[in-house]
């Protein structure tokens, strides 16, 4: 008995001896290395990761350069934030509320207002103030007020959460969806920028998980007891769902599920949904107007739901063969871009109200 006693702690012993030294080398192969790096793909292990190798010092980064942590939402801009970028010339500014300056000075008569929802190509990434599409639609229609609530990296779960916390607070008649493929993928992250929360569909409704969402210094402590053994292991299950689509295939449910709610939620406010298709530098540099998956996915949902859709594809598609559309590849469209998306929505709006 005393010796099946000692055989055991024995073999206790050598086992938690192998886990320490595993877990060692994970947390060397993960931030003293460049091995797992690789293998990084979309997944909410792999922005995790990414997230702590920059942040991987006494001094934790505040996110990103225009942003700040929120609570509800995981990031949020900065209020009455200016910025002049000498190198690239870009004047990027936020008013009291965080959202990306329009042109407001232009709709002293105005009968309504318009809400921009959406993530980076909403917020204008890359363009001044002055040249993204929602300060173009404002200066043209200056009969409504516009506010550009988008922001960088969101999901469309977040552009959800971000929507309910302004809806009350402005009087809105138009509510415009950025919408960008990306979005839906975002939707089965837990990780992106930062924590960020998310939603999955229990009993019949939609359930927020992640919230409220942890502070910089609390999720560094929290995170240093976490294996990154686990961490490695679920980064290579990520490579296999990438290579497998199932990575894709993932969030489209639940993405129907937030798009619909939030359909519902302004109508609720009386206002009106408008869908527009963005697409991304990859999508935009099309010879051939054929709809993606993703595009077809929002005009079937846009005829489920009976909401006003619009796609920018072929207006980039026409730039594009006609050699009038540059932009690094990669990246986020020029002002070329988003003048093409300002044309196409102040139609659509005219069409709508009936000016």
């Amino acid at each position: 008995m005393l010796n099946k006693l000692w055989n055991s702690k024995k073999l206790l012993f050598i086992l938690l001896i192998n886990l320490f030294i595993l877990e060692s080398i994970s947390r060397i192969l993960l931030y003293q290395t460049h091995l797992v790096d690789d293998y990084l793909q979309w997944g909410s292990t792999s922005w995790k990761i990414r997230w702590l190798k920059r942040n991987n010092s006494e001094h934790v980064d505040q996110l990103l350069k225009y942003e700040e942590f929120d609570k509800i939402l995981g990031w949020k801009p900065k209020k009455n934030f200016k910025r002049f970028d000498k190198d690239s010339s870009l004047i990027i500014s936020t008013d009291q509320n965080g959202f990306r300056t329009t042109s407001l000075d232009k709709a002293s008569k105005a009968i309504g207002s318009i809400l921009f929802i959406g993530d980076s190509y909403t917020f204008g990434d890359e363009v001044s103030d002055q040249e993204s599409f929602p300060f173009l639609v404002q200066s043209s229609l200056q009969n409504y007020k516009v506010y550009n609530l988008g922001v960088r990296g969101y999901g469309l779960d977040q552009i959800l959460l971000r929507y309910r916390r302004y809806k009350d607070k402005f009087t809105h008649k138009i509510v415009v969806l950025g919408f960008v493929y990306d979005d839906l993928l975002r939707n089965g992250l837990s990780f992106r920028e930062y924590i960020k929360p998310f939603f999955t569909f229990e009993n019949g409704s939609l359930v927020l998980n992640n919230s409220p969402v942890l502070e910089f210094e609390h999720y560094k402590k929290e995170e240093f007891f976490h294996s990154k053994f686990i961490d490695i292991v679920e980064v290579l299950l990520e490579s296999y769902d990438m290579r497998t689509g199932q990575y894709f295939n993932r969030p489209i449910d639940i993405s129907k599920k937030i798009l619909s709610t939030l359909v519902d939620e302004i109508r609720e406010q009386n206002a009106v949904p408008l869908f527009v298709y963005l697409p991304t530098s990859t999508e935009a540099t099309r010879t051939k107007e054929k709809p993606s998956r993703w595009e077809k996915l929002m005009f079937e949902f846009c005829e489920i739901k009976s909401v006003d859709c619009i796609s920018a594809s072929s207006g980039f598609v026409d730039a594009t063969v006609n050699q009038k559309l540059k932009f690094p590849i990669n990246s986020h469209w020029l002002f070329e871009g988003h003048k093409i998306v300002s044309d196409l929505i102040i139609n659509k709006i005219q069409e709508i109200e009936g000016l």
